[in-house]
């Protein structure tokens, strides 16, 4: 004769247990390709960036000199823009080009070409920008933003505000004199259509069609009220570039102004 005990219910302990255990390891199975498959660019980028990080050192050296008290070798403060790849996260470095070879006067090409090979790289990597920079260089870059392109379009953002049109330029064309670059007043002498005497900051390569472009925009503006393109607006901020080859820009440096707000 054969006795069952029922009251331990052993057989529905078992798959209790089992049932558990599957569901243990559906979870983890699920946990683990979330962490490897989805996630795992970011996490990888995260361990890389804490056990791997470049810092600059400031090197002791101070000034050799022979026996008689001459110095042989010096030592003096170099400058060096650089971006922070990890500043830039979620936007293209691309689209500083323009900005920043004109505010450092860099090659646009050259910076392009590091750009597009920094990123290859661990994350870690920062981008050089420019190598030796001079303080003047650095000083150009911010207070060009600070005390111009940012004050004009907060301007102009209130002047639409209240109801005006904005129609908005920049002049890229870079000066040869004396590295000046497209330097704050230099428009003067192309506006008023007096290169030569009058405009000494433009030198004598100034491209006269240049300045016809830029006075006949504003003749065109005095007499119509509108210099030849469309107004700039908070949502369409049509920029006109005045260069050898002019063109309309939409938006120019909005990465690099988004970063004072």
């Amino acid at each position: 004769m054969k006795f069952e005990d029922s009251s331990q219910n052993l057989r529905g302990r078992i798959w209790l247990v089992q049932i558990f255990v599957v569901l243990v390891l559906t979870l983890l199975g699920v946990r683990l390709y979330y962490l490897q498959l989805v996630r795992g660019q970011y996490y990888a980028e995260i361990a890389q960036n804490q056990r791997i990080r470049l810092l600059p050192i400031t090197a002791p050296r101070g000034v050799i000199f022979d026996r008689d008290g001459h110095p042989l070798v010096d030592s003096r403060i170099i400058y060096s823009v650089i971006l922070s790849r990890e500043d830039l996260r979620g936007r293209n470095p691309l689209t500083l080009i323009a900005s920043l070879a004109d505010a450092l006067a860099v090659d646009g090409d050259i910076l392009r070409d590091r750009f597009v090979q920094i990123a290859s790289q661990p994350a870690f990597e920062s981008i050089l920008v420019k190598q030796d920079a001079t303080p003047g260089d650095i000083a150009c870059a911010v207070l060009t933003d600070a005390g111009f392109r940012l004050p004009a379009t907060q301007l102009a953002t209130a002047q639409t505000a209240a109801g005006g049109s904005v129609y908005a330029y920049e002049l890229a064309w870079r000066t040869p004199v004396a590295d000046l670059g497209a330097c704050h007043g230099l428009d003067l002498g192309f506006v008023f259509d007096t290169l030569g005497a009058g405009a000494p900051m433009a030198g004598e390569t100034a491209p006269a069609e240049l300045s016809t472009q830029m006075h006949d925009a504003w003749v065109r503006f005095a007499v119509d009220g509108t210099p030849g393109w469309r107004p700039w607006t908070p949502d369409d901020r049509a920029v006109m570039t005045f260069d050898a080859a002019s063109h309309l820009a939409q938006a120019p440096r909005a990465d690099e102004l988004a970063l004072w707000s």
